[in-house]
């Protein structure tokens, strides 16, 4: 998997596998995301900031590589009111890729 940290994800949820699917389902509805380009798009740098780091902890728990660096760079960029228009556009492609991958894992565990 190109953006699941598989093994990482399922020592953190002790190979639980029902557990994991249950906690990915919820980040396929988590309204974060659309909060933090809500803030960016009324250039609210700190709510997007707090939306960033919210979405920072999910996608670092649930072991999204590289989703959680790149999130972790822009919460860092924007609390510093700065809004990276690189940062962003590769945030929002690996999100992309993110989402796809986890709903062809979902998929494949139905």
């Amino acid at each position: 998997m190109s953006y699941i940290d598989m093994t990482t994800a399922m020592m953190r949820v002790r190979n639980n596998v029902t557990l994991y699917k249950r906690l990915l389902k919820m980040f396929l509805e988590n309204t974060k995301f659309a909060e933090l380009e809500s803030a960016l798009d009324a250039n609210d740098l700190p709510a997007a900031a707090d939306a960033a780091h919210a979405i920072k902890g999910v996608v670092g728990n649930l072991a999204f590589e590289p989703l959680f660096p790149l999130s972790t760079e822009l919460m860092n960029q924007l609390r510093n009111g700065e809004r990276n228009e690189q940062t962003l556009e590769l945030y929002r492609k690996a999100l992309i890729g993110t989402i796809e991958e986890v709903k062809e894992y979902l998929n494949s565990q139905s």
